[in-house]
Parts: structure tokens; C-alpha cells; sequence
């Protein structure tokens, strides 16, 4: 949809939410992913895809940076930024390759969010801890593509 939509910007959101009592939210995994050429995934014959778009990679890195500081910001912890995942994703029974699939097939710079963990004495983030991590991306958003008020 992003695509065909010819969008400034997509976004994918999620948590590590685990176990309660498990890694608390400030210490998870808190990463900004956005789309570096050379990374890649494999298809299920081994064939390497590459992402190869140098327009949309560094319009991606730069609001990778964005974003990494708006949720900083916003969060009030260390949030990381990264052109690929870090380690091979065939490790997880997905598809061999070091980009998430959806950056890989996008041609509109994608931005994946993790946030990291458990509020306190709890499985998930709490309300006051959602609403950080929103903020944090409302804010990148609003950086990243203005709008005309």
C-alpha cells in the first residue's frame, strides 16, 4: 500500500513485550532499522535479493537519525540505529538476509521501530510507557514529512 500510494514515509511499530518481570523497557531492545544498500534477504532457492535503491537508503538513514533521536527524546533512554539487523535472520526461522522483508520491498523509505520490554511488574508496556513511545514517533513523523498548517 505504501508503495502504490507513493508515501513519504512507512512505518513498522513494534514491542518486545515478554514474560512478566522479564527485560524491563529501558533496557530492551530499543532500535531504529532503516534501509542501507546491500542488505538482503534470500529467497527460498537461496537466491540473494538485494535492496539497491540509493535515493530512498539515504533519505531512509536520515530519518532513521530522526527517529532515533525523537525517541531518545521521548522515551528518556538510549535508542539505537541501525542500516541492518545485526545478525542473520535465518537464526529465527525466517528468510536468510539482514533487512526486515517489508524495507526490503518497499520503494519509500521505511522505518522499523522496536521498543524494548516490560513496564514495570508487568508483560507489555504500560499506558505511560505506550504513550512515550508514541510520542517519540509523532514527533520523528512530524520531522520527517511536515505538513502545511
Amino acid at each position: 500500500m505504501a508503495n502504490n500510494a507513493h508515501a513519504a514515509l512507512a512505518l513498522s511499530i513494534h514491542d518486545q513485550a515478554g514474560p512478566k518481570g522479564g527485560i524491563a523497557f529501558n533496557q530492551g531492545n530499543n532500535t531504529v532499522y532503516y534501509q542501507k544498500v546491500g542488505t538482503y534477504r534470500a529467497t527460498r532457492s537461496g537466491k540473494r535479493v538485494y535492496f539497491t535503491d540509493r535515493t530512498i537508503a539515504d533519505i531512509s538513514a536520515r530519518y532513521g537519525q530522526v527517529f532515533q533521536q525523537q525517541r531518545a527524546r521521548a522515551e528518556g533512554h538510549s535508542v539505537a540505529v541501525r542500516g541492518d539487523v545485526g545478525y542473520d535472520l535465518g537464526d529465527r526461522d525466517l528468510a536468510p538476509g539482514n533487512i526486515w522483508i517489508v524495507q526490503l520491498l518497499s520503494r519509500v523509505p521505511w522505518i522499523y521501530n522496536e521498543a524494548g520490554g516490560n513496564s514495570a511488574g508487568i508483560s507489555g508496556l504500560n499506558a505511560a510507557d505506550k504513550q512515550r513511545y508514541a510520542n517519540g514517533l509523532v514527533a520523528a513523523v512530524e520531522i520527517c514529512v511536515p505538513t502545511h498548517r
